[in-house]
């Protein structure tokens, strides 16, 4: 009786693990693989970053300068595509203040009004002295988006004569803003 008992038992879990082997394929042989799918706005897939060295008389009137932002030959925002961009740093040696206002404009002008894009809230600390005045330091998050083929530029505000070279790096991510 012992070995019948046993012999049903053995016949019951193989039964078991047949059917559960059966099932198992059965769902999987249901299943639809995913289709890949590529997020087009993720900021590592086309990264951005451009330095721009700036002087007196060239780009700056006294404590006023414009800078453009991708149009460099070695780093232009190409056609058909969108700059997000998300950081600004900016080293300015003046003869006097910080500049009180920055603004990423589509304008070329010396009027702080127009084009605005973007205003950058200014956060300017004192780096090492220069002859005669500060140099003033900013680092600061932005979120702007900026269109490739068009004119962008930083443009900054009501300091102190700009007395030497300075530097100003932007970066952010490039998009496609057709998809």
């Amino acid at each position: 009786m012992l070995s019948t008992v046993n012999t049903s038992l053995r016949r019951l879990s193989c039964g078991c693990i047949v059917l559960a082997a059966v099932l198992g394929a059965a769902t999987a042989s249901a299943q639809v693989k995913s289709a890949y799918v590529k997020n087009v706005d993720e900021p590592g897939r086309l990264p951005y970053q451009v330095t721009m060295n700036f002087s007196t008389g060239v780009q700056c009137s006294a404590g006023d300068c414009i800078l453009p932002i991708g149009h460099f030959p070695s780093t232009p925002i190409p056609q058909f595509k969108r700059l997000v961009l998300q950081h600004v740093s900016l080293l300015v040696p003046t003869l006097g203040a910080a500049p009180s206002l920055i603004v990423i404009s589509s304008d070329n002008s010396f009027d702080p009004s127009s084009g605005i894009i973007e205003v950058i809230a200014p956060d300017f600390h004192a780096g090492p002295a220069n002859s005669g005045g500060t140099t003033w330091v900013m680092d600061r998050p932005v979120h702007a988006y900026l269109e490739g083929q068009t004119a962008s530029y930083i443009k900054f505000f009501g300091g102190g004569v700009v007395a030497g070279p300075g530097v100003v790096t932007v970066n952010g991510y490039l998009i496609d803003p057709t998809n």
